[in-house]
């Protein structure tokens, strides 16, 4: 089946070189290249991508994944397998030059580059540029230079596939057809121009034999970018611009000549887009005129403490999307409005859990005054601000003003430490065996965060203590200490206990008997 396939596909190029049928899409199967081939001076070499080192000027990109060429002047370059698609990135300015043979031929290549630049392809008898599928044209001019001074057998073409140019691409084209050959000339097959990609093509058959020259096969105006096609002929054949059809011509173009005239040019009619500001900042539109139909992007610039907010649209039919819109068919004004940039406040706690700091406001645009508020939790107390990002503030009276960044500020808590313990009785007089006593520490501060206290008894066989619970024990003296967790702040109370005191012995004798 695929062989089949590949046989169909070259019978189909080969009708099309011959010009028996109108240059359309081969059914080739796109696929990414891992190969390319590269003429030497003596023969083609293949290269793998990424492993092999390529000739002066040509580089392997492998995190963006395509060919650049940065001052590449070299010989001709061609897929390695049918199908394959690859990006050719254009770094500086390069030249393949093909010479009996086709310059480029790939099947679905994108051609892309820094703008500005060019990639010239050069040639004498084959196809310059030989397209299977679709190639895509954005950002710099491709020059393809058909000299015209071998005769091959069939048409003298410069480029051949289908051609798509958008994004500020721009294919020129200079075909001459030299030879004695009756075979027709032609510059293009089919052209597609989107956004405003733009082409300039000049077809000269200077020998009498020739019998057709044209400019394009079949030729697509999608976008805004001029098309300027100049056709001379000396043979005795067709002298067109177009092949094979006219083209559907949107309104904003002015057409001056004839699809099937030697020469035809297709301009747009460009209008204005005015940025206006209120002061904020700047706005930019690009394309700043345009045909109609082309997106503009707009740009907004906010001036420091400002962002941006939308734009307005003061005449005009556009509406804006994602700072882009599609030009109408008149000039179009619109306003970038700012506001004043909202600017936060954020905060890093040291303390215990539940110390908590806020702002007043939180957000604010840059001047504001703020107040801070610092709560903390039961046993610690507010110890200082401190500053951790944003553009230096001062902190007088727990107020600042607000500076053109977001800031972030420490708020640093302290636990309150224990001064000092005292008992509510110094000394004690209990029973041995009698009734308990309690004691009432009472430490200072009041809100000290650690208010812990240890008990002890200096001699437990007189006296116990628990929690401040005395239990008089047997007749001698103890002292009571109780001590503070923090800081070791101690109280005493001394306690004398008093043996049993016996009052009175009581007799009772039992009846006697009779």
């Amino acid at each position: 089946m695929k062989a089949k396939k590949k046989i169909l596909s070259l019978l189909l190029a080969i009708a099309m070189i011959l010009g028996m049928l109108p240059m359309t899409a081969l059914p080739v199967y796109a696929a990414d290249a891992t190969q390319i081939k590269i003429w030497d001076g003596t023969e083609m070499q293949t290269y793998t991508l990424g492993a092999d080192t390529l000739p002066e000027g040509l580089f392997w990109n492998s995190t963006d994944n395509r060919l650049e060429l940065d001052g590449y002047n070299g010989g001709r370059i061609e897929y390695a397998t049918s199908g394959d698609e690859l990006t050719f990135y254009v770094l500086n300015d390069s030249t393949i030059e093909g010479g009996e043979e086709t310059a480029l031929r790939y099947s679905y290549p994108t051609i892309d580059g820094v703008a500005g630049k060019t990639l010239t392809l050069t040639g004498i008898r084959r196809s310059v540029m030989n397209i299977e599928g679709t190639c895509t044209i954005k950002n710099i001019t491709v020059k393809v230079d058909q000299a015209g001074t071998v005769a091959p057998s069939g048409y003298t073409i410069a480029t051949s596939g289908n051609i798509n140019v958008r994004e500020n691409g721009r294919l020129e084209v200079e075909l001459n057809k030299e030879t004695d050959n009756s075979y027709p000339a032609r510059a293009v097959d089919n052209l597609s121009l989107y956004n405003n990609g733009s082409a300039s093509i000049t077809v000269t058959a200077n020998n009498a034999s020739t019998t057709d020259a044209y400019g394009v096969s079949s030729l697509y105006l999608h976008g805004t970018g001029d098309c300027d096609i100049t056709v001379t002929n000396n043979g005795s054949g067709n002298t067109q611009a177009v092949q094979y059809e006219p083209p559907t011509v949107p309104s904003h173009y002015v057409v001056t000549g004839d699809w099937n005239s030697p020469s035809v040019k297709y301009t747009t009619t460009n209008f204005s887009v005015i940025v206006q500001n209120d002061g904020g900042g700047t706005g930019s539109a690009s394309p700043a005129n345009a045909g109609a139909g082309t997106e503009i992007t707009l740009t907004a610039n906010s001036k420091p403490g400002k962002q941006f907010k939308e734009w307005q649209v003061i005449s005009g039919s556009v509406t804006i999307t994602d700072n882009k819109f599609t030009m109408p068919a008149e000039d179009v004004t619109v306003k970038a409005i700012f506001e004043d940039k909202i600017y936060t406040v954020s905060f890093i706690v040291v303390g215990s859990t539940g110390c908590e700091a806020s702002a007043s406001p939180a957000e604010a645009a840059a001047g504001t005054e703020i107040t801070l508020t610092a709560t903390p939790a039961s046993g610690y107390k507010f110890k200082a601000w401190e500053q951790t990002t944003g553009n230096v503030i001062t902190i007088t009276d727990n107020k600042f003003t607000m500076p053109a960044s977001n800031v972030t500020i420490k708020a640093i808590f302290e636990d309150i430490k224990v001064t000092g313990v005292s008992l509510d009785q110094g000394t004690l007089s209990l029973v041995a065996g009698g009734a308990t006593e309690t004691l009432v520490a009472t430490v200072t501060p009041a809100n000290a965060a650690n208010r812990n206290v240890t008990w002890s008894s200096s001699n437990e066989t007189v006296a116990t203590v628990a929690n401040g619970v005395v239990t008089p024990l047997s007749a001698g003296t103890a002292t009571i200490t109780v001590k503070t967790e923090d800081g070791n702040f101690e109280a005493t109370c001394t306690v004398t206990v008093a043996p049993v005191t016996v009052t009175g012995i009581t007799v009772k004798t039992a009846p006697s008997k009779v």
